[in-house]
């Protein structure tokens, strides 16, 4: 049996992209072992180098600035009550 070409065009269409967990959710307890299987492990100088050129040229406004900065001086501030 051959299909029409809009019959394989549709189905071209629907098995194109990633489908793998699609939908699902991590669970909290799942999300905290990724963190703590990455956790402490140094990046390459390949792999900071490709992060330091991607943020070049980026342009933040004064307000994004002053809103990433309350945030470090919150996380900092948090880590000195955790000690």
């Amino acid at each position: 049996m051959r299909l029409s070409e809009e019959a394989r065009s549709k189905i071209s269409l629907k098995s194109k992209g990633n489908k793998h967990r699609l939908g699902s959710v991590h669970s909290e307890v799942t999300k905290y072992k990724m963190r703590l299987a990455k956790l402490g492990k140094a990046k390459s100088e390949e792999t900071r180098a490709n992060m330091s050129r991607a943020q070049k040229g980026r342009v933040m406004t004064a307000e994004h600035r002053q809103h990433l900065s309350e945030a470090a001086k919150r996380r900092c501030a948090q880590r000195k009550t955790n000690e």
